[in-house]
Protein backbone atom coordinates (compact mmCIF):
# COMPACT_ATOMS: atom_id res chain seq x y z
CA UNK A 1 0.00 0.00 0.00
CA UNK A 2 1.55 3.32 -1.34
CA UNK A 3 2.12 6.10 1.70
CA UNK A 4 -0.87 8.28 0.07
CA UNK A 5 -3.61 5.49 0.29
CA UNK A 6 -2.51 4.66 3.90
CA UNK A 7 -3.22 8.35 4.68
CA UNK A 8 -6.55 8.52 2.68
CA UNK A 9 -7.27 5.28 4.80
CA UNK A 10 -6.43 7.11 8.18
CA UNK A 11 -8.59 10.70 7.06
CA UNK A 12 -11.42 7.88 6.85
CA UNK A 13 -11.02 7.26 10.41
CA UNK A 14 -11.37 10.56 11.91
CA UNK A 15 -14.69 11.18 13.87
CA UNK A 16 -15.56 15.09 12.06
CA UNK A 17 -18.50 16.20 11.54
CA UNK A 18 -18.22 16.43 7.83
CA UNK A 19 -16.72 14.55 4.82
CA UNK A 20 -13.75 16.50 3.92
CA UNK A 21 -12.05 15.78 0.46
CA UNK A 22 -8.08 14.47 0.66
CA UNK A 23 -7.05 15.32 -3.03
CA UNK A 24 -3.37 14.87 -4.32
CA UNK A 25 -1.77 17.35 -6.15
CA UNK A 26 1.76 17.07 -8.42
CA UNK A 27 3.41 20.55 -7.96
CA UNK A 28 5.00 20.62 -10.98
CA UNK A 29 4.78 21.03 -13.50
CA UNK A 30 2.47 24.38 -13.99
CA UNK A 31 -0.28 23.16 -16.05
CA UNK A 32 -1.03 20.59 -13.26
CA UNK A 33 -1.72 23.24 -10.84
CA UNK A 34 -4.18 24.79 -13.61
CA UNK A 35 -6.06 21.37 -13.77
CA UNK A 36 -6.47 20.98 -9.87
CA UNK A 37 -8.05 24.22 -9.22
CA UNK A 38 -10.12 23.43 -12.83
CA UNK A 39 -11.11 19.98 -10.88
CA UNK A 40 -11.92 22.49 -7.64
CA UNK A 41 -13.88 24.37 -9.48
CA UNK A 42 -15.85 21.75 -11.80
CA UNK A 43 -16.69 19.27 -8.79
CA UNK A 44 -16.60 21.05 -5.24
CA UNK A 45 -20.06 23.01 -4.62
CA UNK A 46 -17.75 25.01 -1.54
CA UNK A 47 -14.71 25.61 -0.41
CA UNK A 48 -14.18 26.04 3.09
CA UNK A 49 -10.51 25.58 3.85
CA UNK A 50 -7.02 25.02 1.81
CA UNK A 51 -4.23 23.95 3.80
CA UNK A 52 -1.39 24.75 1.19
CA UNK A 53 1.60 22.92 1.63
CA UNK A 54 5.29 21.97 -0.62
CA UNK A 55 8.47 20.86 0.79
CA UNK A 56 11.13 19.83 -2.08
CA UNK A 57 14.18 19.95 -0.36
CA UNK A 58 17.35 19.21 -3.23
CA UNK A 59 21.07 18.66 -2.99
CA UNK A 60 21.68 19.40 -6.14
CA UNK A 61 20.88 21.95 -8.86
CA UNK A 62 17.41 20.64 -10.90
CA UNK A 63 14.69 23.12 -13.38
CA UNK A 64 11.68 22.43 -13.66
CA UNK A 65 9.73 24.45 -16.80
CA UNK A 66 7.19 27.11 -16.08
CA UNK A 67 5.36 29.32 -18.35
CA UNK A 68 3.48 28.68 -21.58
CA UNK A 69 3.74 29.31 -24.96
CA UNK A 70 6.43 32.14 -25.60
CA UNK A 71 6.84 32.56 -22.10
CA UNK A 72 8.02 28.74 -21.13
CA UNK A 73 11.58 28.95 -19.56
CA UNK A 74 13.44 26.68 -16.62
CA UNK A 75 13.31 27.64 -12.77
CA UNK A 76 14.94 26.02 -9.79
CA UNK A 77 13.37 23.44 -9.07
CA UNK A 78 12.54 24.20 -4.78
CA UNK A 79 11.94 28.04 -5.72
CA UNK A 80 8.98 27.41 -8.34
CA UNK A 81 7.72 24.39 -6.15
CA UNK A 82 7.99 25.66 -2.51
CA UNK A 83 6.76 29.61 -3.03
CA UNK A 84 5.87 29.99 -6.90
CA UNK A 85 3.39 27.53 -7.64
CA UNK A 86 2.23 26.87 -4.33
CA UNK A 87 1.24 30.72 -4.14
CA UNK A 88 -0.29 30.31 -7.77
CA UNK A 89 -2.61 27.25 -6.68
CA UNK A 90 -3.71 29.58 -3.64
CA UNK A 91 -4.66 32.77 -5.72
CA UNK A 92 -6.69 30.56 -8.32
CA UNK A 93 -8.67 28.86 -5.55
CA UNK A 94 -8.97 32.21 -3.48
CA UNK A 95 -12.64 32.93 -5.75
CA UNK A 96 -14.11 29.59 -4.54
CA UNK A 97 -13.14 30.34 -1.19
CA UNK A 98 -14.78 33.77 -1.59
CA UNK A 99 -17.50 32.42 -3.38
CA UNK A 100 -18.22 30.18 -0.35
CA UNK A 101 -18.12 33.41 2.30
CA UNK A 102 -21.07 34.66 -0.06
CA UNK A 103 -23.28 32.30 -0.76
CA UNK A 104 -23.21 30.35 3.20
CA UNK A 105 -23.79 32.84 5.33
CA UNK A 106 -21.90 32.20 8.60
CA UNK A 107 -19.20 30.48 6.72
CA UNK A 108 -15.56 31.66 7.42
CA UNK A 109 -13.25 30.21 4.37
CA UNK A 110 -9.45 29.43 4.90
CA UNK A 111 -6.26 29.89 3.14
CA UNK A 112 -3.50 28.57 4.93
CA UNK A 113 -0.12 27.96 3.83
CA UNK A 114 2.40 25.73 5.60
CA UNK A 115 5.66 26.31 4.17
CA UNK A 116 9.41 26.07 5.97
CA UNK A 117 12.09 28.17 7.35
CA UNK A 118 14.65 27.51 4.26
CA UNK A 119 14.90 30.53 2.95
CA UNK A 120 15.55 31.85 6.28
CA UNK A 121 19.30 29.95 5.66
CA UNK A 122 20.13 32.08 2.69
CA UNK A 123 19.39 35.51 4.25
CA UNK A 124 22.47 36.76 2.94
CA UNK A 125 21.55 34.76 -0.47
CA UNK A 126 18.23 36.51 -0.61
CA UNK A 127 19.62 40.01 0.47
CA UNK A 128 21.76 40.10 -1.83
CA UNK A 129 19.15 40.20 -4.91
CA UNK A 130 17.99 44.13 -5.97
CA UNK A 131 15.83 42.98 -8.97
CA UNK A 132 13.35 40.05 -9.60
CA UNK A 133 13.75 37.52 -7.01
CA UNK A 134 13.09 34.89 -9.35
CA UNK A 135 15.84 35.61 -11.93
CA UNK A 136 18.31 36.35 -9.11
CA UNK A 137 17.56 32.59 -7.94
CA UNK A 138 17.21 30.80 -11.18
CA UNK A 139 21.37 30.53 -11.44
CA UNK A 140 23.38 27.32 -11.16
CA UNK A 141 26.65 29.27 -10.62
CA UNK A 142 25.06 31.40 -7.69
CA UNK A 143 23.18 28.47 -5.89
CA UNK A 144 24.45 26.76 -2.56
CA UNK A 145 22.18 23.50 -2.67
CA UNK A 146 24.86 21.67 -0.53
CA UNK A 147 24.83 24.43 2.12
CA UNK A 148 21.14 25.02 2.85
Amino acid sequence: MSMWQIIKEQWKTLPLPVSPELWRLELAPYDSVQAFAKRAADELGRLDALVANAVVYLDQWTTVTTGVGQTKREEETSVVINAALLTLLGLLLLPMLAGTAKRFPGSKPRLAFAISVLAFSACDDLASISDDLFDGLNGQEKANMRNW
